[in-house]
């Protein structure tokens, strides 16, 4: 009698185990190939978007100009203000802006409804309906923090530092230290140096 030869059950069994536990195996490393390319590609968005923030603000404020403003209720604003979170200053414009503005313009960052934002005031000296434009620059910004220094690198929370002091409206900072709190915890800082 021929014996037959083939596979048992039992080895059959055997080769689908191996084969399942490689293929979860397999799997695993996959999913972990796509979650670290996944985390990687939104710290990329997030570094790429905080690079054109930034960038934004030092090319306006790298034009900045004493020149003081009549804000929208008839008062004089200073050159260049901060207080409660929203920074605000006068800035040239060399050629024409993608704002339609040349000369000198208004321009101003401030956090709203957890959005950065920048502002351009369409004219210098406003009406009492003058709106400023705003761009949404970063999404889920919690706060903007700015110190402010003057020329003997004293550090302030606001600026200018006399209000009522007529040198104070075209006074401007030496320096300024912003930094962008995002809402999941991170904290960017930059430095940007005035006019000497």
């Amino acid at each position: 009698m021929i014996k037959q030869r083939g596979v048992t059950l039992i080895e059959l069994l055997l080769a689908m185990g191996v084969s399942a536990l490689l293929a979860v195996l397999a799997w695993q490393a996959v999913d972990q190939v796509v979650t670290l390319k996944t985390s990687a590609d939104t710290h990329q968005r997030q570094q790429a978007a905080l690079s054109r923030v930034f960038y934004r603000l030092e090319q306006d404020w790298l034009q900045i100009a004493p020149r003081s403003i009549q804000n929208s209720v008839g008062n004089l604003e200073a050159a260049v203000l901060y207080d409660n979170a929203q920074l605000r200053f006068s800035r040239l414009s060399l050629g024409l802006t993608p704002e339609g503005a040349r000369g000198v313009m208004r321009v101003g960052y401030w956090v709203e409804a957890g959005v950065l934002v920048r502002a351009v005031w369409p004219v210098l000296d406003a009406a009492p309906d003058t709106l400023p434009l705003k761009q949404p620059l970063l999404q889920q910004v919690r706060q903007l923090h700015i110190r402010v220094y003057d020329a003997q690198q004293q550090a302030h929370t606001q600026w200018p530092v006399v209000l009522d002091a007529p040198e104070g409206l075209t006074q401007l900072p030496a320096a300024l230290e912003v930094t962008l709190e995002l809402e999941n915890g991170q904290r960017w800082t930059r430095w940007l140096m005035g006019v000497r």
